[in-house]
């Protein structure tokens, strides 16, 4: 262990950060994983990389491409792969594998919402099975915050707290719709508290990446759709300012 380098990371960490960091290490899980089905999935694309995952939890993939598998970004763009919701329901047990970290649950969960509110053809059974899992996932995250790592990553767990609160809310009965009301309030105290944090004077996001500010901005865009919290309007408004200065004359987004 390089303790050196051990002590220059911590002297920077927030308390919250430290703390969290032990958190979530007692939260793991003991034991193997257990047993589930592995089916070859669909040819997909991601990271210029085109494969046929055996599972979801393909070894021989690079992680942020198993990550993109689990983030489901391309259900609202490929009407075929909503049979790949029901699947991923049936082989990914509660709390095992990729799919169950955070930052993919949340992504997730906002994608799942997306599609849900525009879904045609699926059975009664099939929507409250699927709404069954959304519901666990959100409970999922809610336990589990990514507070050791903050930034970008808090304000996805947010937006997915948003959306799935959103959703139950507006659906839901008695319980369910409580806890919609409760996850809608928490993840609109978490953008309160780290947006004026993380958006700087001059409109651009702290972690001074164009892409996170790119996925940041949008982010506050979609939620100011849902819900029209000023609070998204404010920020999206200096972060629009702040894309102008990260996009060159021939109009791309600087790298």
């Amino acid at each position: 262990m390089n303790l050196p380098r051990l002590f220059r990371t911590l002297v920077h960490l927030k308390p919250c950060q430290l703390w969290f960091q032990v958190y979530r290490r007692l939260q793991r899980r003991l034991g193997p994983p257990p047993a589930c089905a592995t089916a070859e999935l669909p040819p997909l694309t991601f990271l210029n990389l085109t494969a046929r995952a055996q599972g979801w939890n393909d070894p021989s993939l690079d992680m942020l491409w198993r990550y993109n598998l689990h983030y489901f970004d391309y259900l609202n763009r490929q009407p075929s792969a909503s049979s790949l919701v029901s699947l991923w329901i049936r082989e990914n047990p509660k709390g095992w594998g990729n799919g169950w970290e955070p930052y993919p649950t949340s992504l997730r969960i906002v994608n799942w919402v997306k599609w849900l509110t525009q879904r045609i053809g699926e059975s009664e059974d099939e929507a409250r099975a699927i709404e069954a899992s959304l519901k666990e996932q959100v409970a999922w995250l809610e336990r589990r915050l990514e507070y050791h790592l903050l930034a970008n990553h808090l304000l996805a767990n947010a937006k997915a707290l948003v959306f799935g609160g959103v959703y139950f809310q507006t659906r839901g009965r008695g319980g369910v719709e409580r806890l919609g009301r409760r996850w809608l309030e928490k993840g609109l105290e978490i953008y309160r508290k780290e947006l004026p944090e993380q958006i700087c004077t001059d409109g651009v996001h702290f972690e001074r990446s164009p892409m996170y500010h790119s996925i940041i901005l949008e982010d506050l865009l979609d939620c100011y759709e849902l819900t029209r919290e000023p609070v998204f309007r404010e920020y999206a408004g200096k972060m629009l300012t702040g894309l102008k200065m990260l996009t060159g004359p021939d109009g791309k987004i600087a790298k």
